[in-house]
């Protein structure tokens, strides 16, 4: 799936190259996605197989990791969580 994502990447980049002066801002931008990307996509990968395979996590050292309170901090303010209506 990651090659897909990469192959689909490219080809919308290549799709709408062009040279102005917004291209830095372009780079810079999918710079930024690549990097979100990077800190906060698990991969997961199985035997494909086997129908009933256990999934293992491609977990690297760039992986983002933290808790569920550290979501609520988000931006240095404090966010108030409400309980789902099921719960």
């Amino acid at each position: 799936m990651l090659y897909a994502a990469r192959a689909e990447a490219r080809r919308r980049f290549d799709e709408h190259r062009r040279t102005g002066v917004d291209t830095p801002m372009h780079i810079q931008t999918a710079i930024e996605t690549a990097n979100i990307l990077r800190h906060n996509l698990v991969q997961g990968v199985r035997d494909a197989d086997k129908e009933d395979a256990q999934w293992r996590l491609r977990i690297h050292e760039d992986i983002e990791r933290g808790d569920n309170d550290t979501i609520k901090t988000a931006g240095g303010k404090s966010v108030k969580v409400e309980k789902c209506c099921s719960s």
